[in-house]
Formats: C-alpha cells, sequence, structure tokens
C-alpha cells in the first residue's frame, strides 16, 4: 500500500514541477464504497489528455523526453501491484482536477 501512494504521490510532484499553478494541492481520500475499499488521489494540476491516460500504465510509456529510458516505470510497477492485490485503477482528467482511484474488493 506505502509503494503505491508512494509512486502516485511521486508522480504528482513531478508533474507539479513543470507547472505554474498557484496553491498546488494534492488530496488523498480513503472511503468503503460497496464491498471495495477505495483510495482517491486528487491533484489540480494540468489535464491528461485522454490519449495519455490510455497508455499512462504501459510498461515504459513517459512524457518525459530527457532520460526516457529511465521513466516510464512508476506507473506501470503501480498496476501491476494493485493487480497483484486484486484491485483496480482509474484516471479521470478535467481541467483543474485529475484523480486516481484504486479499489481493492474487502470480505
Amino acid at each position: 500500500m506505502i509503494s503505491i501512494i508512494n509512486n502516485l504521490i511521486n508522480n504528482t510532484f513531478e508533474a507539479f514541477t513543470k507547472l505554474d499553478v498557484k496553491n498546488k494541492k494534492i488530496s488523498i481520500t480513503t472511503f468503503k464504497e460497496d464491498k471495495n475499499f477505495c483510495i482517491d488521489i486528487t491533484d489540480n494540476g494540468d489535464v491528461i489528455p485522454e490519449d495519455i491516460i490510455k497508455k499512462i500504465f504501459n510498461r515504459g510509456f513517459s512524457t518525459k523526453t530527457k532520460g526516457k529510458d529511465i521513466h516510464g516505470f512508476r506507473l506501470y510497477i503501480t498496476k501491476k501491484l494493485i493487480e497483484k492485490n486484486n484491485g483496480t485503477i482509474s484516471v479521470e482528467s478535467i481541467p483543474g482536477k485529475t484523480k486516481f482511484v484504486i479499489k481493492f474488493k474487502i470480505d
């Protein structure tokens, strides 16, 4: 769980370094929905375009151009960790809000 949250937060901080957004915010919310334990990680950074969202969890995919061979693994590994623990991850991105939602089945 720590690796999953850490990877998503680190990704957000990296994205924030490229932005000129005042009052940068990251929120982490946990809640139960039906038979799922959910983690919602939301930030107020730039919109992630739909074509990028479709590839964001692919192994080796990165929007960074420098050192491209060392990027593109954090979100891939995060998704694999979630799936290994019978979970799912989704991304929603609109102007002013990008949200990663992780869900794990609970008994």
